[in-house]
């Protein structure tokens, strides 16, 4: 457009082209077609009624593709897109981790339903909104049948983008895990502790010296009784060791359990420390009794009968709440809070 008069009006009939008031008229068909340029690969984002200065239709059509692109489309038209990879979205992903996800989805659908495709959603999910990517999905042998447990980090504590991060990492998981499996979910986050229950073992020393000729056993028994009909999936486990417990009996169950494990000669030697531990592996709270039974007892090998046998017993009620809790400082001291299962403290 140029001045008064259109710059259309050169494809008029040589007739018309100097007909004033024909080229002041096609100067607003001119304004609907080509209008504003646009920069090369510059979107022309949503054009609404209200705008005063909307781009031309042939500036739009030059910039088509940009829609199609992740990078470049406006994020109202992100939803849209991702219905083309058979991807939905969730409102409090950001814009950037909601275009990572439609780039790179496709690729990831064979591998969807194993632990590889687990890990590398959930890394791209972490790079997508600049979080530590490290993922760790751990598989065990004394974990109960089709359970596993995921392991995120977060670079320091705040509440508010914390459970966010929960919220958004379950709902991955769970679109993406085998509809048979179930896990923890641990968010590792610098003043996190551990919560699970723990009680300390009278173990007492032995001379050794002393008992040359002699058996000795230690057999430890842990009962967990459940009052309720409460579908918890607990694990009563027992450790023994100073920093590093070590598992030496662990059982699974929703339901009354009943763990017993007698150490052997080595171990009693060893190791003084012993622990029965209780964690809660389901997201609601969890409640009942414990009994815990330690019997010492000397023979001698020939012998069937023990010659000595000293048996402790305690019982006491416990409450577990879902997973660890989260310890908010209040000058200086620590008060409590919950999140979701079996997170793990760094």
């Amino acid at each position: 457009m140029s001045g008064n008069s259109s710059d259309y009006i050169k494809y008029l009939p040589a007739t018309l082209q100097g007909d004033e008031f024909i080229g002041k008229f096609i100067l607003a068909f001119e304004a609907i077609l080509t209008g504003q340029n646009l920069l090369p690969e510059t979107n022309p984002g949503i054009i609404k009624n209200s705008d005063t200065n909307p781009p031309g239709i042939e500036a739009i059509l030059e910039a088509i593709h940009t829609y199609f692109n992740p990078d470049l489309t406006p994020e109202e038209f992100l939803p849209w897109l991702a219905n083309w990879v058979a991807f939905s979205l969730r409102d409090d992903w950001q814009a950037s981790a909601k275009r990572e996800f439609i780039k790179k989805i496709v690729p990831l659908y064979r591998l969807r339903g194993t632990k590889e495709g687990l890990s590398q959603i959930l890394t791209l999910y972490l790079k997508s909104v600049n979080l530590p990517d490290k993922v760790t999905i751990y598989e065990d042998d004394n974990y109960p049948p089709y359970y596993f447990q995921v392991s995120l980090t977060l670079p320091r504590l705040e509440s508010s983008r914390y459970w966010q991060q929960v919220r958004i990492a379950k709902a991955i998981i769970d679109q993406e895990k085998p509809a048979y499996t179930y896990y923890g979910l641990k968010i590792n986050v610098p003043s996190m502790q551990i919560t699970g229950n723990l009680y300390p073992l009278n173990i007492k020393p032995i001379d050794f010296v002393y008992l040359v000729g002699f058996q000795v056993k230690y057999k430890i028994t842990a009962k967990i009784n459940r009052q309720t009909n409460e579908n918890n999936n607990l694990r009563l486990t027992i450790k023994g060791g100073l920093s590093e417990r070590k598992i030496y009996a662990s059982q699974f169950g929703t339901g009354n359990l009943e763990l017993n494990y007698t150490l052997k000669e080595q171990e009693i030697k060893t190791i003084q420390n012993w622990y029965i531990e209780i964690d809660n592996l389901s997201d609601s709270d969890a409640t009942g009794a414990i009994s815990i039974t330690t019997t010492y007892s000397e023979s001698k090998p020939e012998s069937s009968s023990p010659l000595k046998s000293e048996t402790q017993s305690k019982e006491e009620k416990f409450f577990l709440p879902p997973g660890l809790k989260i310890f908010t400082k209040r000058e200086d001291k620590y008060e409590n809070g919950n999140t979701w299962l079996g997170t793990e403290g760094i």
